[in-house]
């Protein structure tokens, strides 16, 4: 940490290591504050908070439901999936899925104590889940991005493809890339083949939007 924060300030960049947290990757001594994962919940705490914000716009009568959807994409969605091309999922998946519902419930002004299934809730919005469909496409995209791109993401790469030598702790966490296995019904050589093609990549993202 001591030598980025050197050749930063040699270029005039200044690193506040108070706000400064990392995972650990190494068995030796770190005196930064160490975290074993980041807060995703926290996405969906700043998404709600911006759609509080607008409450009055997307309660309005005087705009169509076509217009709140665009908005809720582009206000609401865009804090939602802030990095999330770099999130390891697992509870969360359903955190996510059960927010989304949330705001289409909220835009629709059905009260919770109605029972209406979310079937019912996506039909009167004219939608299909899109939070985790938009998730998987851009992990996916990333993903193909780096195995494209040998120069630029060679170390990558090699963290990926598990290249990367050194003692494992006895409790190892679900990896960034087994999510694209489970997603995906695959091996990882086949998502590493796929991956180096753009076609094929591409026909994978298509797949599943449609």
């Amino acid at each position: 940490m001591n030598k980025i924060t050197y050749y930063s300030q040699q270029y005039g960049l200044n690193i506040n290591v108070k706000k400064t947290k990392l995972m650990i990757i190494s068995k030796k001594r770190i005196t930064e504050e160490i975290v074993t994962h980041y807060n995703y919940l926290g996405a969906i705490i700043k998404a709600r908070s911006t759609f509080n914000r607008m409450g009055a716009f997307f309660r309005s009568l005087n705009l169509s439901l076509d217009t709140k959807v665009r908005m809720l994409r582009y206000y609401v969605f865009s804090v939602l999936f802030y990095g999330v091309k770099s999130w390891t999922l697992k509870d969360i998946c359903r955190k996510l899925e059960a927010f989304e519902m949330w705001l289409y419930r909220r835009i629709l002004k059905i009260p919770w104590t109605d029972r209406v299934t979310n079937e019912e809730v996506l039909k009167r919005m004219n939608q299909t889940r899109e939070v985790l469909i938009t998730i998987k496409s851009r992990k996916l995209q990333f993903f193909g991005h780096i195995m494209q791109n040998e120069s630029r993401y060679a170390l990558l790469q090699a963290i990926l493809q598990g290249n990367i030598f050194g003692k494992h702790g006895l409790e190892r966490r679900r990896t960034w890339l087994k999510n694209l296995r489970i997603w995906f019904n695959t091996i990882s050589v086949q998502l590493y083949r796929a991956a180096a093609e753009k076609i094929k990549i591409a026909m994978m993202i298509d797949n599943i939007r449609n």
